[in-house]
This record gives structure tokens, C-alpha cells and sequence, in this order.
């Protein structure tokens, strides 16, 4: 699906770089639009901005244009985009300490799966909250927050602490054991 999309967008602009970025500004305007009480608009654009970031290397297969370049700023704006993402969650009234923790967490697990894969271990697949489950799981916890329900919002807040907390350890564990050692 994305493969006939990215197709698409690569005509219309065929630097990935682009969707990359986009994905960080749309991501960025969605605390904006929380501090203003606007939770719904918040919520439209932190999906449209995991739409949109989800695409950007769709283009640049497409395109002709994978890079490493492309890979590594595609990884910073995606730790620049969840730190949007949290952020308009307090806007919205949810529990700053559980938000902390639960950015916290989601920084460490992708900077597991990178650590892991430079010294040559697959971490695809490792978990149970890879990226675009956080992002999902974002916009429940989100959705239950603007729709007045901030207490099952924390609820899920934690829950899914508990599950970012294990993916963390799981993905520890992984790389630990499939260093290997002279």
C-alpha cells in the first residue's frame, strides 16, 4: 500500500526529506493546537503526522533516493515528533510524571534498537511497542483525554508504561545476549 503511495508523492516531490520533515512540523503544531484546547485538531495531527512520517521511505524507494543521510534524520524527527506527541498528552491534562517516564522509555527503546543494530543484532520485531504501536497507543491514551475521560486516560497511560518498560527489557536483554564478545 504505501509502495503505491510513495510512488504517487515521488512524482509530486520526489525528496523524502520532505515527508520527513513535514512529519515533524505537523507533529509539532499538535501541542500547539492541545494548549489552545484544540484536542481534537491535536489528535488529527499527530495521525497525520505518523501518516505522513510512515511515508517518507515509501518516497524514497520510489524515488531512487534511500540514503543513510535520509535514515538518520528520518530517526532524530522521529525522537523530535514523540517528544511532540508527549507533550500535547499534557496539555491535555494527563499525568506529567507518567508522560516523563513513558518518553523516557520510548527514547530508550529506540536507542536500543539502534545500539543493537550497530553492533549487529536484528532487533525488528522486538517487543511489544515498536514505533507505530506508541504512536497508536498515543492517540487512544489522547482520544480518552479530549473526549473528558483524563482518568482512563492515565489508566492507559500506565498500562502502557508497563509496556514500553518490558519491550525495553526485552530489547536489552536481546542485544546483551547477541553481543559477541572477542
Amino acid at each position: 500500500m504505501t509502495g503505491r503511495i510513495g510512488e504517487v508523492l515521488a512524482r509530486i516531490t520526489p525528496n523524502p526529506n520532505t515527508y520527513t520533515l513535514l512529519g515533524l512540523a505537523l507533529a509539532w503544531l499538535a501541542p500547539l493546537a492541545s494548549m489552545q484546547g484544540l484536542h481534537w485538531a491535536g489528535i488529527v495531527l499527530i495521525a497525520a503526522s505518523a501518516l505522513v512520517d510512515a511515508l517518507d521511505g515509501a518516497v524514497a524507494r520510489a524515488a531512487g533516493r534511500e540514503s543513510r543521510r535520509g535514515e538518520f534524520l528520518d530517526s532524530v524527527t522521529d525522537r523530535l515528533s514523540d517528544t511532540a506527541y508527549y507533550t500535547a498528552l499534557a496539555y491535555a491534562g494527563l499525568m506529567p510524571p507518567l508522560l516523563l517516564i513513558a518518553l523516557g522509555l520510548s527514547v530508550s527503546i529506540s536507542y536500543t534498537r539502534a545500539k543493537g543494530e550497530l553492533v549487529g543484532v536484528s532487533m525488528r520485531g522486538v517487543g511489544v511497542m515498536e514505533r507505530g504501536d506508541r504512536v497508536l497507543w498515543i492517540l487512544l491514551v489522547y482520544a480518552l483525554a479530549a473526549a473528558g475521560l483524563v482518568y482512563y486516560g492515565n489508566l492507559l497511560l500506565g498500562i502502557g508504561v508497563l509496556l514500553l518498560t518490558y519491550t525495553l527489557a526485552v530489547r536489552i536483554m536481546k542485544v546483551w545476549k547477541g553481543i559477541e564478545e572477542p
